[in-house]
């Protein structure tokens, strides 16, 4: 992976993964949740690729975005977040996990989307 940090509060981050262990087609999210996670099969797709931005816009708010792309089985999974500090030690977070693949009949879909909001405290 490359990553560089830009002086106006934007960090970027270029990452490669190669996994030997990986499967030739996903049709679900099934497929990707499913399968026996281990540190050689971190992804279910022989090659990914992973581009990722993150910047602070004020003191109290930060976001990412992610992009993970296997151009294999043809998956993409877009990782939107948000962090805003609500007050001293409490955070709220907002995650979107959106997948796409292409299906048997060579069409791009959208395999599912989970939107995740979590608050949480620090001690």
């Amino acid at each position: 992976g490359v990553d560089y940090a830009f002086g106006d509060g934007w960090y970027v981050n270029g990452s490669f993964l190669y996994n030997s262990a990986a499967t030739d087609q996903i049709y679900s999210v099934g497929q990707l949740t499913g399968f026996q996670l281990t540190p050689k099969t971190l992804m279910p797709a022989k090659w990914s690729f992973l581009v990722q931005g993150t910047k602070s816009f004020t003191p109290l708010l930060s976001g990412n975005f992610s992009v993970v792309y296997s151009p294999k089985v043809n998956l993409l999974i877009l990782l939107p977040y948000l962090s805003y500090s609500i007050a001293e030690n409490w955070d709220a977070d907002l995650n979107l996990q959106t997948f796409f693949a292409e299906n048997p009949e060579q069409q791009f879909k959208s395999l599912g989307t989970s939107v995740n909001l979590r608050v949480k405290w620090s001690f």
